[in-house]
């Protein structure tokens, strides 16, 4: 292996060292369309660069945990990020534990930097799922043995040929055995194409099923209660921005389709790296638009268009994602479908195509499109609350949370109650022992965790982020009075 050098200038001397990459840092970098963008943005990183960054360096250095002497290894690896951005700072990545005060009325200094909120985030993480392992491994040894009806369902869902009363029984027997074994196909369309139900027309429903499964608690949420109250804001958000409200905006449309079509515009274009490109490309709104909703004029266009559809997703090395199609002309739609892998599933309107598909991407456990990544990120926050984090910097804050409408909202889930009746209702959030001595670990390192850190506890602990702030601001003015 070659020994890769660089040199970085400590006091008045130039100091040669190895790099702890096995071929540089850049060469690290190169090897992915995350650290590609970082080095094209090389002059000037923003957050959103640095975050890549760390990100890369962090999961390199925890494929060999052991190898390597944590913290120290993160001080050599913010010296490697300096010596390639010289605009960068060696303390913004990694602050050693100091152990003597800086002056009389300070305290000891814990690490700190973005390595190290890296780090320790994925360190606790790492723990907590031993941890639930274990504890599975002592309380739960009967409710993962497989039973021999569940083996026969499973066997019978990969035949064809049966009814649709026979094949729902048989899917819904199966349920743990598929998902036991849905990671271990090579890929989600291998998983999807084993199953030839998949390929009937009723293929969604058994997949909304699993969903139901999955997630208990968002089985019986009804979108179509829920959107007229979002597709409502969706319109007058729109109209107080004259200056970007699109013509659609003005048709005579049925507002479910006027709120969903304009959904789009309400974010911030997307950045998209093109296999045929070798580079990021930013979205168009309109181009946004169509990969929410593509709406083609006429069924003769339909299975081109989504065999364009197709190669767009090959493009972006994606090789299957549910998309909702409209046929017919804005004023005057005729079908909706939700199309997976060229298979068409007819549904009844554009929110039974949207609840399908949301569904669709978590049944198989899909990563959502990069380009309406926050569009389905923000129904789901708004609806069916299946992840737990939405990240504070997402469009969802600055486009939905100003809006007087939806503050009003207790949640859009369940009741809708008035501003009023909220008044008088005040929600309490109980934090437990557990929780609490979790958090009591965390301060102690750091009583100023930034928000990285903070959602990754949101995520570990299932307490909402302004809990988790309120808590670290309450602690540390209790110590303060306490001296």
């Amino acid at each position: 292996m070659t020994d890769y050098r660089f040199i970085y200038f400590v006091g008045n001397v130039w100091t040669e060292k190895p790099s702890i990459f096995q071929n540089g840092l850049e060469e690290l970098l190169k090897q992915s369309p995350d650290g590609c963008f970082v080095l094209n943005n090389k002059h000037k990183l923003d957050n959103n660069c640095r975050q890549k960054l760390v990100k890369l360096i962090i999961d390199y250095l925890f494929q060999d945990q052991y190898k390597h002497r944590f913290p120290g290894i993160l001080l050599e690896a913010a010296e490697e990020i300096v010596r390639l951005f010289p605009a960068e700072r060696t303390t913004s990545y990694f602050i050693p534990y100091s152990q003597q005060p800086k002056g009389p009325n300070q305290r000891k200094s814990p690490a700190r930097g973005k390595l190290y909120s890296r780090y320790a985030n994925i360190k606790r993480a790492l723990t907590l799922s031993m941890a639930g392992t274990e504890q599975g491994k002592v309380s739960l040894p009967q409710s993962h043995i497989i039973s021999e009806k569940e083996k026969a369902s499973y066997i019978a869902v990969q035949q064809s040929g049966n009814s649709y009363d026979d094949t729902l029984m048989n899917w819904k027997l199966s349920f743990r055995v598929r998902q036991s074994k849905l990671k271990t196909f090579e890929t989600p369309l291998a998983y999807f194409n084993a199953f030839p139900a998949l390929r009937q027309p009723f293929g969604y429903h058994l997949l909304t099923n699993d969903f139901g499964m999955k997630y208990p608690h968002a089985k019986d949420i009804s979108l179509h209660k829920i959107w007229p109250r979002i597709g409502s804001i969706i319109i007058d958000l729109l109209k107080k921005r004259q200056s970007q409200l699109p013509d659609l905006a003005c048709l005579p449309l049925d507002m479910h389709v006027q709120s969903v079509k304009l959904f789009p515009y309400l974010f911030t274009p997307a950045q998209v790296r093109l296999n045929s490109m070798k580079r990021m490309v930013r979205m168009s709104k309109s181009d946004m638009c169509d990969r929410f909703l593509l709406q083609v004029t006429d069924f003769s266009l339909l299975d081109i268009k989504i065999a364009e559809r197709k190669e767009q997703l090959k493009e972006t090395s994606t090789t299957i994602q549910p998309f909702m199609v409209a046929v017919g002309p804005l004023t005057r739609i005729e079908a909706y479908f939700v199309v997976l892998d060229y298979q068409k599933y007819l549904v009844n309107d554009c929110i039974s195509a949207m609840d399908a598909a949301f569904k669709i991407f978590h049944a198989l456990d899909l990563p959502y499109p990069i380009e309406t990544k926050n569009m389905w990120q923000t129904i789901d926050h708004l609806v069916y609350k299946v992840s737990n984090f939405l990240d504070p910097s997402a469009s969802f804050y600055t486009e939905f949370k100003p809006f007087p409408k939806l503050r009003k909202t207790r949640s859009l889930g369940s009741e809708t109650l008035s501003a009023r009746a909220r008044s008088s209702i005040r929600s309490r959030t109980f934090i437990t022992s557990g929780q609490r001595a979790i958090l009591r670990q965390i301060y102690i390192e750091n009583p100023f965790p930034d928000v990285e850190t903070k959602a990754q506890l949101v995520r570990d602990l299932g307490l909402p982020y302004k809990v988790i702030t309120t808590w670290f601001q309450n602690t540390r003015h209790r110590d303060i009075l306490d001296k």
